[in-house]
């Protein structure tokens, strides 16, 4: 084998074993954008973890790491700027032993008399951010998930808007792009009946209706890691 194959084995061996997926049983305030309290009583009746990301294989670590490079470098220019802020936990308790979690990227204020505002960070691929001309609108249900667990914490910021900052990977003539988004309440409504579907049959044993009407169906293909067990169910 070539030293430069071998150099480069290594280099990718060393980014998967450096990732961790996430795994467990917590509820993220990600997984609220396509959420199925039936899956996840399923995951918890079968013993199974709701969160059981795959290993993603090295080359694709790299562009995951780079996002995460970039968004660290607009959090230390916030805070070079002197507007960062400190951020405080996030979390919905739906029953005791169900918890939602959330952790947005970041907090700042525009001015020094001015409120705290959340701050969603995304990186963009080499060509999105020149044709980008409003916020993706699971970004947009991020954000408002965010606002809406901060008012029930009654942490220290606004909840009714805040901002999705999208920057490029590559350097573009346009390399970041900002947004001022306000909360999306016709989602939050939908994640507060869900939430409590979960409340309800969690309590009492049984399980929700599907959502999906075979385990072909989008959303059982591309959201759900139990279709074939939630089909065998009642």
């Amino acid at each position: 084998m070539e030293k430069s194959k071998i150099l480069l084995d290594h280099i990718y061996n060393g980014l998967t074993s450096l990732h961790t997926s996430r795994t467990g049983m917590e509820i993220h305030a990600t997984n609220l954008i396509d959420f199925c309290p039936r899956a996840f009583l399923l995951c918890q009746r079968e013993g199974l973890l709701y969160n059981d990301e795959e290993k993603i294989p090295g080359r694709r670590i790299i562009t995951f790491e780079v996002g995460k490079a970039v968004e660290g470098v607009i959090l230390r220019a916030l805070q070079a700027s002197g507007v960062l802020r400190p951020l405080t936990e996030l979390y919905i308790n739906v029953t005791p032993e169900i918890k939602v979690l959330g952790t947005p990227d970041g907090a700042c204020i525009l001015t020094i008399e001015d409120e705290v505002y959340i701050i969603e960070l995304k990186t963009t691929g080499k060509d999105e951010i020149e044709t980008m001309i409003e916020p993706y609108i699971n970004h947009v249900c991020q954000l408002s998930l965010y606002l809406w667990m901060a008012e029930i914490r009654r942490a220290p910021y606004v909840y009714t808007d805040g901002f999705v900052v999208y920057v490029s990977k590559l350097e573009k003539k346009e390399g970041i792009k900002v947004y001022h988004v306000q909360r999306n309440e016709a989602f939050i409504g939908r994640v507060r009946e869900q939430l409590q579907v979960l409340k309800t049959f969690s309590e009492s044993g049984g399980l929700p209706t599907r959502i999906c009407n075979s385990p072909t169906a989008l959303m059982a293909k591309n959201h759900c890691g139990i279709p074939k067990i939630c089909f065998k169910e009642g």
